[in-house]
């Protein structure tokens, strides 16, 4: 059985992005035990996440927008799974390009609006990638002081999105 890159999401112990390895499962050493629940929750979204957008760019015929959603897929998983870990220790350069992989159109990875090889990005898929990455944006500009406060209702913002997802993957086209 071939084994994806989205596979590693959610087996492997570290994911190798551009920022650095990123653990599947969190550092919670020296953590309270809110704190630990949260940062367990963040990383279950991110896998979750980053390998439904991994999975999404497996299906694009344009590579460019492949490309693109796997960048994207790279900072959700960064953001999300490495939340404690790599996000804080980001130097300001870093941190403008992780943000920039979230970047619909302006990605150096690619853009998900433009149409060089005739192929449209979907639309459904693209509202909600581009609720995805609004959400996982703010996860990488909360205060280091008040995460664990701030970042719960985000994660649960990203669930709905990834029911969204799910359920549309679900519904038959409409008959027409």
């Amino acid at each position: 059985m071939r084994r994806t890159k989205a596979a590693a999401y959610k087996t492997g112990p570290l994911v190798p992005t551009r920022f650095g390895d990123v653990p599947t499962l969190p550092a919670v050493a020296n953590r309270t035990p809110t704190e630990q629940q949260v940062l367990r929750a963040a990383s279950a979204r991110g896998i979750e996440a980053a390998g439904w957008l991994m999975d999404l760019s497996h299906r694009q015929p344009d590579p460019d927008h492949a490309r693109a959603l796997m960048g994207i897929s790279e900072a959700t998983a960064v953001a999300l799974m490495a939340f404690n870990t790599i996000v804080f220790e980001l130097g300001e350069r870093q941190r403008r390009d992780l943000l920039g992989l979230l970047d619909l159109h302006t990605s150096p990875d690619g853009s998900l609006l433009t149409t060089d090889h005739g192929h449209r990005f979907d639309t459904g898929d693209l509202l909600l990638v581009a609720s995805l990455t609004a959400a996982v944006r703010s996860t990488v500009e909360l205060s280091a002081m008040y995460w664990e406060r701030d970042l719960p209702p985000v994660l649960d913002l990203i669930g709905h999105i990834l029911a969204a997802a799910a359920a549309s993957r679900a519904d038959p086209p409409f008959a027409s």
